[in-house]
């Protein structure tokens, strides 16, 4: 009897079992960090452009800065200060997001697949997306600043 149990039922340990579901959901896995990718690189893209308008915006102000002898390098560190407020504001904005959206999800996938607990989000998750908002919107603003201090001329200033 122990024989036709075997014949009936594949066996298997839990890291072949792991490696028989990658395989299966391999395009969903690839689509999962192709969308992770998009919208890092769509935030890093729409922070910049919020950015290179902020320093546009205040070309005249910082025009004035740069008259009265304020190095670009230090023209890009306060606006990358900006950047880092920023940052850290969206960063803790989407770590109280993540929570709920969390639960919501999970309770969409219990209802929908019948799976309970589908996310989950390891600390590892929240340190690294706030990591990244604060890289991003440092880095994006250091960058416009340093720009913003190119174009930040005298004749920009009104008379």
């Amino acid at each position: 009897s122990e024989m036709c149990i075997r014949d009936r039922y594949d066996v298997r340990t839990s890291d072949n079992q792991i490696q028989s579901v990658l395989e299966e959901r391999s395009i969903v896995l690839a689509s999962g960090i192709t969308l992770v990718g998009l919208a890092v690189l769509g935030g890093a893209v729409l922070t910049a452009n919020l950015f290179a308008l902020v320093a546009h915006q205040q070309r005249e102000q910082l025009a004035a800065l740069r008259a009265i002898g304020l190095s670009r390098g230090l023209l890009a560190g306060v606006i990358g200060t900006q950047g880092l407020l920023i940052g850290l504001f969206g960063g803790l904005l989407g770590l109280a997001a993540t929570p709920p959206a969390v639960i919501g999800l999970n309770r969409l996938s219990a209802s929908v697949l019948g799976f309970e607990e589908l996310l989950r989000t390891p600390p590892a998750v929240y340190a690294g997306g706030l990591a990244l908002a604060l890289a991003v919107g440092t880095v994006v603003a250091v960058v416009a600043g340093w720009r913003a201090g190119r174009y930040a001329r005298i004749e920009h200033l009104e008379a």
